[in-house]
């Protein structure tokens, strides 16, 4: 025997025997199939093919529901039994098993030919295949029934096998469709096409399906719904309008969010101005279908470039000149820094009344400054210490003041010997304690501003620490003193002093706002308008101090919010804008915008902007899918295939164009019975409906198009009664 290498799809294993092992055949890579083979694929083998699944699909259809009703009839058997006691019979079962079996084998030959292809074209042969197959079951039950219990009945059926819940959730779904099909029954065929395929594919995208197969629904359902001709014309439908038929599904702030828009001449599409799911999903299958989107896309480009205007109308009316965050910031700082300099001036200005007797001999008095050991006639010490007097203009006693603030002068020394040499309150402190027992009151009054400095809190509690707390204890006592030195000189010194420290503590309120601001403009900026009203009481003491640069600094926000929604183009990028908005605080706002009638109107502005953002597009690829089926239906059918067109366009523009927006939205303000059916029927021919859309060969009329398909509605609610 031989050892032999066997090469397979597992792996590599080893062998003994006596003959050499067939090795499997090595695979070939598949050729590309040429232009013709695709061509002939997609146009003849797989829709034969599709065909095919879609019949057996529609005999497992038929198996299924035979086996539902036998199980129905068996349970209601056994409930029979266990009353009367009698014993059930075996039939019920034997008859579902077979009915069974012949579902799957059914389902299995229809997933074999199908190849597991869900593209657009492959699932709309199967799915009008079977659609067609099944109306003679729907047909019956709705004769039978009704057409709203008659379809509920079919779908709770159908459905029973997966359990009651199952059972009437398709129950609802088909009484809606029946109902729904019923009042569009008397319509004209392109109403009834495109009614049928908005619903469909408005449910089927709710019910989780993808936008291929919501598609292809649709796309079926309208097609079986607009097979017949006839119907009854709009101008019949309308004559007896008992009521607007749309409902405005906007809550206050969004309704007053689009009327703000509406007033300013922007153009708002209906979906968004009405707030209706229903009318999303309507414009979203609009976009997709042929001749639908550069409706949409029109109208998406006029609503963008009206924000924009706005936006730029805000913004004047805001401040009329263009504003960044640094040069605001920067502005900000540079008046804070200018009314600084100002006050400073004009404090000594004030002062200069109350130092008008500086130096006169008349107010001039000999006062002991110091203590020195006392020296005898013999020139020796008596070890005793004398006063020492010296002349001192306008003299204040501070010799008690000197031993309070030494325990504050102490705790400085710990302190880094920068920080002190560049403090000016430690300054006056230290020439305070090392200076003579009485000083002037032009020197009293310097230690008076450094400890006014060293006084005040910085801390965001408020509350002094123990120096400061011992700097506002001395302030008091010896402000009193400096007044009593200064009015021996008369009430015009007292009142220049007064003049001068009210100035002085003004411009020193402005410094610290100043000194808190950060040197940085775009981060100075940053620091007035903290989020959520974090730091409004820092904005009011800038606005109290800065009241013009306030409408700067709410220009140079609204550049910055209206530059990132503008940087694609138009005014596209409006994802978060409110909440960015919003995130400023209202307190905020008043003080930035002053107007309340601005502040409303950018309100409603940036509610209106996130409510007409665009909604993410499908996959452009169902849009070639559809393209290319509809040049199918096309060749095979141009009747349905014309009036599929045209629906598609008719339904985008009266949702999208500013005519179709005006008289949809009409229905929302209360009007008289002819006025609506004056608005209905305007409607109607924007949309085609009146058989007003012009059709290549010539200005036709679409009836005309299509062909002589209009009766009378009460022909055709007969003939549409009888057919269910």
């Amino acid at each position: 025997m031989a050892k032999y290498r066997v090469d397979t799809d597992q792996g590599s294993y080893i062998i003994e025997t006596d003959e050499p092992p067939a090795q499997p055949p090595q695979q070939q890579q598949t050729p590309t199939p040429s232009f013709g083979q695709q061509f002939m694929q997609e146009t003849v083998v797989n829709p034969v093919r599709q065909v095919g699944s879609g019949i057996y699909s529609l005999g497992a259809f038929g198996n299924r529901m035979g086996a539902n009703i036998v199980d129905l009839a068996d349970q209601l058997a056994t409930k029979v039994s266990e009353t009367t006691g009698l014993e059930k019979g075996g039939l019920f079962k034997d008859l579902s098993g077979w009915l069974r079996n012949q579902q799957h084998g059914q389902e299995q030959q229809a997933a074999q030919l199908s190849g597991g292809r869900q593209d657009l074209p492959s699932q709309l042969y199967r799915g009008i295949t079977q659609g067609v197959g099944e109306l003679p079951a729907y047909a019956l039950a709705g004769a039978a029934l009704g057409p709203v219990a008659g379809m509920a009945a079919i779908g709770a059926i159908r459905e029973s096998d997966r359990g009651w819940q199952e059972a009437l959730h398709a129950a609802a779904e088909g009484a809606l469709l029946g109902k729904a099909l019923h009042v569009m029954g008397p319509a004209s065929r392109p109403i009834r096409l495109t009614g049928a395929a908005a619903m469909t594919y408005a449910q089927a995208r709710l019910n989780g399906a993808d936008n291929t197969t919501a598609l292809a629904n649709a796309t079926t359902m309208g097609l079986l719904s607009g097979s017949r001709g006839g119907g009854a014309t709009a101008k019949d439908i309308l004559r007896n309008v008992p009521r607007p038929t749309l409902k405005s599904h906007l809550n206050p702030v969004e309704q007053q969010a689009i009327e703000m828009l509406k007033a300013r001449g922007v153009h708002v599409d209906a979906p968004t101005q009405i707030g209706s799911k229903a009318l999303r999903g309507a414009g979203a299958l609009a976009e997709n279908m042929p001749l639908g989107a550069s409706v949409v896309n029109k109208s998406r480009a006029a609503t963008e470039s009206g924000l924009q205007r706005v936006s730029g109308e805000l913004m004047q009316e805001t401040y009329p000149a263009t504003v960044t965050p640094e040069s605001s910031g920067a502005d900000v700082r540079g008046e804070l820094l200018g009314r600084t300099e100002k006050l400073a001036k004009e404090s000594n200005v004030g002062y200069q009344d109350a130092w008008e007797h500086a130096g006169n001999p008349e107010f001039t008095y000999d006062v002991p400054v110091r203590m020195e050991p006392e020296i005898g006639q013999d020139g020796k010490p008596t070890g005793r210490m004398a006063e020492v007097l010296e002349p001192v203009n306008m003299p204040v006693d501070v010799r008690d003041l000197k031993a309070r603030a030494k325990p504050l002068w102490e705790q400085w020394q710990w302190r880094p010997a920068g920080e002190r040499s560049t403090n000016a309150a430690y300054a006056a402190l230290d020439k305070l304690l090392k200076g003579p027992d009485f000083i002037s009151a032009l020197e009293a009054e310097e230690g008076l501003k450094g400890f006014k400095s060293m006084a005040r809190t910085e801390n965001k509690s408020g509350q002094r620490d123990v120096a400061q707390g011992t700097a506002a204890g001395l302030i008091p006592e010896l402000q009193e003193r400096i007044n009593e030195a200064v009015a021996h000189t008369g009430d015009k010194a007292i009142r220049g002093l007064e003049e001068g420290r009210r100035l002085w503590a003004e411009k020193e309120g402005i410094q610290d706002i100043y000194e808190d601001l950060p040197a940085e403009p775009v981060q100075a900026m940053g620091r007035l308008i903290w989020g959520r009203d974090t730091g409004i009481e820092f904005l009011r003491k800038v606005a109290k101090e800065t009241p013009d640069q306030m409408a700067k600094i709410g220009r140079a926000l609204l550049e910055q919010l209206f530059g990132k929604a503008t940087q694609g183009g138009g005014f596209s990028r409006t994802a978060g804008l409110l909440a960015k908005w919003r995130d400023v605080g209202p307190e905020t706002r008043k003080i930035l915008f002053k107007d309340p009638k601005l502040i409303a109107d950018l309100d409603n502005f940036f509610q209106a902007a996130e409510m007409t953002q665009r909604n993410p597009n499908p996959s452009g690829t169902a849009l070639v899918s559809q393209l290319s089926n509809l040049g199918v239906l096309m060749i095979g059918n141009p009747v349905l295939g014309t009036a599929y067109l045209l629906g598609g366009r008719g339904l985008a523009k009266a949702l999208y164009s500013p005519k179709g927006v005006e008289l949809l939205t009409k229905g929302l303000r209360p009007q008289s019975p002819i006025a609506r059916a004056e608005a209905a029927t305007q409607l109607l021919h924007l949309t085609g409906g009146l058989g007003v859309v012009e059709v290549p060969g010539g200005p036709s009329k679409l009836e005309e198009f299509l062909g002589k398909f209009g009766t009378k509605a009460g022909k055709a609610s007969r003939k549409w009664k009888r057919s269910w």
